[in-house]
């Protein structure tokens, strides 16, 4: 009978898991289109490119939404069988709450490797690919630049420009190599930089200079206009976010930063976020039982579905708080990404000690 009762509740819930996940995928896809229709319009976006677009989209945003699509489907899941006494009549027969909803959360943890293993796997092409439509339809800018190596790369006329680190809120890159060559292409000058800072074209700073052609020499200066024909907008196009990386990829990058003495602090965070993320997809869980089995609650459904909606909208507004806080550097990496995961659990936990059922 018990295993019956668990294969009835995890076939339930799937079903309004796939019908949560599907419907919010389509809002998001939904928003983002109203939003970037006129672009898409006015630079010829084909139709099969726009659908690719929004596919390439996809494997993100069920990463982003999964969390809050199961914390909605268990809450759902659970109203509903409790409506009709379902609940109550496992209770009766001695099945313990955990056994009760254990249907839910090895579905949930199954969705959790499979979500791990979308962001690894497909996230970091899927992502590359919508930004590279992105920028052509909607910023309509050229990319220009790529990122190979840990490094960046750009082509600019006759110079050949590389970057190790781009912060695109100081409009800044740091470690910039650039290679100037001669018409025969030959290198004619190499230009190393601690940072470039970009006020309408590029200034250098904490400068070496040297020049292999007729004016052979190596100089160091402070600040130096850098021969670099290119706008803000297509340089960092190319931008390299932690999404598009996988965790062995992303770990590569920073031990690089941090072999050359760069703040590593947003990558660890992000870093960090990738393991607490898959923790949060099944403590998140946890908070469905309180919301729909309260015997307050019983039966009422819109109340139900109501509250776990503001109490995933309520974790995604401290998760994505407690990130930003650690990229600021405000908060160490470490807690800026669990710390969310554990205030979810204690606040289950304290939920939990207050049910009667």
């Amino acid at each position: 009978m018990i295993s019956t009762l668990k294969r009835y509740f995890a076939t339930e819930f799937i079903k309004i898991f796939a019908f949560t996940i599907s419907g919010l995928l389509l809002l998001f896809h939904l928003v983002d289109f109203v939003e970037h229709a006129d672009n898409f319009l006015a630079r010829g976006a084909s139709v099969p490119e726009v659908f690719l677009y929004y596919l390439y989209l996809t494997p993100g945003y069920f990463t982003l939404l999964l969390p809050y699509a199961l914390l909605v489907a268990a809450t759902v899941t659970l109203v509903i069988r409790s409506r009709f006494n379902e609940t109550i009549a496992a209770f009766a027969s001695g099945v313990s709450l955990l056994s009760l909803i254990s249907p839910i959360l090895v579905t949930s943890f199954v969705l959790s490797l499979f979500s791990f293993f979308v962001s690894e796997n497909v996230t970091p092409i899927t992502s590359l690919k919508a930004r590279e439509l992105k920028a052509t339809y909607i910023k309509s800018t050229e990319r220009a630049a790529r990122f190979f190596q840990n490094r960046y790369w750009l082509k600019s006329g006759q110079a050949l420009i590389t970057a190790q680190v781009l912060d695109r809120e100081r409009a800044t890159l740091r470690g910039i190599t650039i290679l100037v060559l001669d018409e025969k292409g030959n290198l004619s000058q190499r230009i190393d930089a601690d940072r470039g800072i970009y006020r309408d074209g590029w200034e250098l700073y904490d400068v070496t200079v040297l020049n292999t052609g007729n004016g052979t020499g190596l100089k160091k200066v402070k600040q130096l206009s850098a021969p670099i024909d290119v706008d803000f907008e297509s340089f960092f196009s190319a931008q390299k976010y932690p999404q598009d990386m996988s965790t062995t990829e992303l770990k590569k990058y920073i031990r690089e930063l941090e072999r050359k003495g760069y703040d590593t602090s947003p990558y660890m965070v992000d870093f960090h976020a990738r393991w607490s993320n898959a923790v949060l997809v099944i403590v998140i869980v946890f908070l469905a039982a309180p919301f729909a089995l309260t015997p307050s609650r019983k039966g009422a459904l819109a109340t139900s579905i109501g509250i776990a909606v503001f109490a995933g909208f309520a974790c995604w507004g401290l998760f994505s708080v407690s990130l930003a806080l650690g990229r600021k550097g405000v908060v160490p990496p470490f807690p800026a990404a669990w710390a969310p995961v554990l205030i979810v659990a204690l606040t289950g936990a304290f939920f939990y000690r207050r049910m009667r059922v």
